[in-house]
């Protein structure tokens, strides 16, 4: 049974519309007014219909976006990130235009300790604003993303010819985050937060294997492959035991970041402000 469409429902109120008038002029009042009567309940019933129905679009909308959303941060979720780095590179793709894409994965040292130390709360904000410290130093093309815990993963699209290299990705992000500490007023101890970061590129010779793949499987090595970097640059040897090792480079790094704010504490006075 074929469906009927709105524009079904617009012919028919036009059709009774008409009846009615030509019973009019012929002098047959009632049935002219059982046409228009008609008519128009079944306007009626047509715009409270698409009235429901708009709304139920409207809400489905929402409910797509929130499914998609990290309600702490505001930015892309785990789900939302994937499904963006599978629509970026489906349109690199789909162009043959030189378009790459990379993403960078990034799992932030130091937070683990400000958690512990301080509550969720505080580490609840320094996420909100590691999260916007990165969007405001990033291309808008670039989408930053919440993919879970303190993991941040990052869309970078660009061209064959572009300045980018990963060397460039990690000292942006890494910069966005510079002074970022809590404060122990009590011992005068600062906890800084870092980043260890693995990116990996659509071009990246370790992807040459997967390039005829389907999209999704291409994007899930890309993933797998940025997040065993960043899991190097955390941990050089990629063994975590004896994990205040000096041989770790998450350690000298936080070690690195530590100094600074002893340097500068005139000049820092971080707390983490309730963002909005």
């Amino acid at each position: 049974m074929k469906e009927i469409t709105p524009d079904d429902i617009d012919e028919m109120m036009d059709s009774l519309f008409e009846l009615g008038e030509e019973f009019k002029k012929a002098g047959d009042i009632g049935v002219a007014g059982k046409m228009l009567r008609t008519a128009m309940r079944m306007g009626r019933s047509d715009s409270m219909n698409r009235a429901k129905i708009s709304k139920l679009e409207k809400e489905n909308a929402l409910l797509r976006s929130e499914s998609l959303t990290d309600p702490l941060t505001g930015v892309p979720n785990r789900r939302g990130f994937e499904l963006s780095l599978i629509h970026e590179l489906a349109e690199a793709k789909r162009f043959n235009d030189g378009s790459l894409v990379s993403i960078a994965y990034v799992d932030l040292d130091g937070f683990k300790a400000i958690n512990d130390k301080f509550g969720h709360e505080t580490g609840d904000d320094v996420l909100k604003d590691v999260t916007k410290r990165m969007a405001k130093v990033l291309r808008e093309t670039d989408i930053v993303a919440r993919i879970g815990g303190d993991e941040i993963a990052v869309i970078m699209p660009y061209k064959e010819g572009d300045t980018f290299s990963e060397d460039v990705a990690r000292g942006i992000i890494r910069g966005s985050l510079t002074g970022l500490c809590v404060w122990d007023r009590e011992t005068n101890t600062p906890y800084p937060v870092g980043a260890s970061i693995g990116v990996v590129s659509s071009d990246d010779q370790g992807l040459i294997s997967y390039k005829d793949s389907d999209t999704k499987v291409f994007a899930y090595k890309m993933v797998n492959m940025a997040d065993e970097r960043m899991y190097r640059d955390k941990w050089l040897d990629g063994i975590k035991d004896d994990e205040q090792s000096l041989k770790h480079p998450k350690n000298a790094r936080l070690r690195e970041l530590r100094a600074a704010a002893l340097r500068n504490i005139d000049e820092v006075d971080y707390t983490p402000p309730i963002l909005d």
